[in-house]
């Protein structure tokens, strides 16, 4: 996967499966590193921190995040990705992550206001800044 991402330097929309074997933290990470121009993206749950953070390094277009796949997703890497990615507008969290704790761990460093909706179970972050 890693060697996908790295000639796919234009990709602006990803959709990542658990399906395939090969989609690891590392693939997502490489994934943020080397994909700068990308909106929106749909994570695996094998992502984690490390997946988050690159992506608030790398990918300041991001517009769109599911995570709702993804299990081991910290408040403070959502914290650095909503600092990172300021054009971020619809954030969908796991269900097993508390949205009051994300929400209070974010609001006092973060420049947007949050607005929570449920959206089919899953709960989502409407983002406006």
């Amino acid at each position: 996967m890693t060697v996908l991402f790295d000639s796919c330097k234009q990709l602006r929309h990803v959709q990542l499966s658990s399906k395939l074997f090969k989609v690891t933290d590392c693939s997502g990470a490489s994934l943020a590193a080397n994909c700068p121009c990308l909106t929106n993206a749909k994570l695996t749950q094998a992502m984690t921190d490390a997946t988050i953070q690159q992506l608030a390094l790398s990918c300041k277009h991001l517009r769109e995040l599911d995570l709702h796949r993804s299990c081991a997703v910290s408040c403070e890497a959502l914290q650095r990705l909503l600092e990172g990615c300021l054009l971020l507008s619809r954030l969908v969290l796991p269900q097993q992550l508390e949205v009051g704790a994300v929400v209070r761990a974010m609001s006092s460093r973060c420049c947007c206001s949050l607005s929570m909706l449920e959206e089919e179970q899953l709960q989502v972050l409407a983002l406006q800044h």
